[in-house]
């Protein structure tokens, strides 16, 4: 009966001494939420080019005659080609049986010409304004308009409006009278009309080539203290 007993209190001593470690239990609704998001790609900058304004599309932004500075022409010199040696001909070759002589340079046949072929060439007959040439037309000299004699007395100042064609050439086929400020002046128009009659260009040109143009000029007139 005692040995029972000490066998009960020896087991009680042990389990007091063994301890129990508690489980950690994570509650369902801790639960860890990661987002993956995606940053959108900044705009590309939007590089703003300058627009060639045309004087027929916005009469505000006509081309005046300050604007036309002349080109300036200038002799080239001749460059000539470096004189080459002539050749020195070769004696001539016997034939040894015949005892004729050969030439060393027998001129070959001449081969008859064929008939001419006519390839028409694409010429480009469109007039192009202000904005859509690459190169604008340039006079040859300086353009001087003169301020008419007549309104010297009343001091008027005011301009006049031309519109122009120039050929590919250079040369002004169509010069015409759009506007004449401040009205009834006439003298200003009929100077302006003078000044751009005789005048030839350097041509117009768009993508390397030389074209037509069409645009108009403003000249102004003031008179000069």
């Amino acid at each position: 009966m005692l040995a029972l007993w000490l066998s009960i209190a020896v087991h009680a001593a042990v389990i007091g001494l063994i301890r129990v470690t508690p489980r950690t239990v994570v509650a369902m609704d801790q639960v860890l939420e990661a987002r993956l998001e995606s940053q959108a790609p900044a705009p590309p900058e939007v590089v703003e080019e300058p627009l060639l304004l045309s004087s027929l599309d916005n009469p505000e932004t006509l081309i005046t005659v300050s604007d036309m500075q002349p080109v300036v022409l200038q002799d080239q010199p001749e460059i000539k080609p470096d004189a080459k040696p002539e050749p020195v001909p070769e004696p001539a070759a016997t034939n040894p049986v015949t005892g004729q002589v050969r030439p060393n340079n027998p001129e070959p046949a001449k081969s008859q010409p064929g008939p001419a072929i006519d390839i028409p060439l694409a010429v480009d007959t469109h007039y192009y304004a202000a904005k859509e040439l690459d190169v604008q037309p340039r006079p040859v000299r300086k353009i001087e308009p003169v301020y008419p004699s007549e309104y010297e007395s009343q001091g008027a100042s005011g301009y006049a409006i031309l519109e122009m064609r120039v050929e590919n050439d250079g040369e002004v086929t169509d010069l015409k009278l759009i506007e004449i400020f401040p009205a009834g002046y006439d003298a200003f128009g009929r100077e302006a009309l003078k000044a751009f009659r005789d005048v030839r260009f350097i041509p117009a040109k768009r993508k390397g080539q030389q074209v037509r143009a069409l645009f108009r000029v403003k000249v102004v007139f003031e008179v000069k203290e």
